[in-house]
């Protein structure tokens, strides 16, 4: 695959993880359009009604029905996040503790484009989680469960969705929306699962999250999350595939999860 020159073109160029594609990164991305027309994606709305359920996905269901472990499914735990802040149950023994990026949770699978396939736009994914934090601003959380996945990948993804919210109109309607506070700078968080920032690269993708976080105009951070419990999403592994479409999945009684700061970049 060609080296690109827009971010769509970048998000499956990243996913592989490489010397030379991440120094191509650190010279060339602050001359990225989003795409090769430079139109930004927009949406009349960007709140869907979310209700924490697994829906037909195929790879959703597969997690549960398939032989997959639900707790190294990304949908499965955005899912579990947002119905733990949407429908809190008393006596659960949850824990989150340590350095959480967000306040709670607002929304998951967030879409920025203006539907599904839209040509032009075609690559874009969804905000994995979209959170408040302490003072109401918007947290942008790319959530990253699966060994396979790239710390690359994960950056480019975030700026491909920081490249959109700089649009004033997005940002507006976006972050009006969830009701959040649109005066303040956006937070950008890679959340991985214990382990995963540790990679041959890591310096060298350090650097371009750094030089990433004045263009967004938003703190970059990398937070890792260690589980400190034998399972975290458990519920509803063992309902058929019409039971599952409508099961919410949560984090399973006496969870514990521990969340670290593992590095931050302010914007400035």
């Amino acid at each position: 695959m060609s080296d690109p020159s827009t971010w769509i073109e970048a998000l499956e160029w990243s996913k592989s993880e490489t010397p030379e594609k991440v120094e191509f990164f650190l010279g060339h991305f602050r001359q990225w359009r989003l795409s090769q027309s430079g139109e930004i994606p927009r949406r009349d709305k960007y709140t869907c009604d979310h209700k924490g359920k697994l829906g037909s996905k195929p790879e959703v269901i597969q997690a549960a029905i398939g032989g997959g472990t639900p707790r190294r499914s990304e949908p499965w735990f955005a899912r579990a996040f947002f119905n733990h802040y949407d429908t809190p149950r008393n006596g659960s023994g949850v824990e989150l503790t340590g350095s959480l990026p967000w306040h709670r949770i607002v929304d998951y699978e967030t879409p920025l484009k203006a539907r599904k396939g839209h040509g032009k736009y075609q690559g874009i994914g969804k905000i994995d989680l979209l959170g408040s934090g302490d003072s109401n601003e918007c947290v942008v959380v790319e959530l990253k469960i699966r060994p396979s996945e790239t710390l690359f990948k994960a950056i480019v993804e975030l700026g491909t969705y920081g490249t959109i919210l700089r649009d004033e109109e997005v940002r507006k309607r976006l972050l009006g929306d969830f009701e959040l506070e649109g005066g303040l700078p956006c937070k950008f968080v890679v959340l991985g699962q214990s382990g995963f920032f540790r990679r041959p690269l890591y310096a060298r993708l350090c650097e371009a999250a750094r030089a990433l976080a004045p263009t967004l105009g938003g703190e970059m951070a990398f937070v890792e999350m260690s589980s400190l419990s034998a399972d975290v999403v458990r519920e509803g592994r063992w309902l058929d595939r019409a039971a599952l479409e409508d099961f919410r999945p949560r984090l399973a009684a006496a969870t514990r999860l521990e969340f670290k700061l593992v590095e931050m970049w302010p914007f400035r």
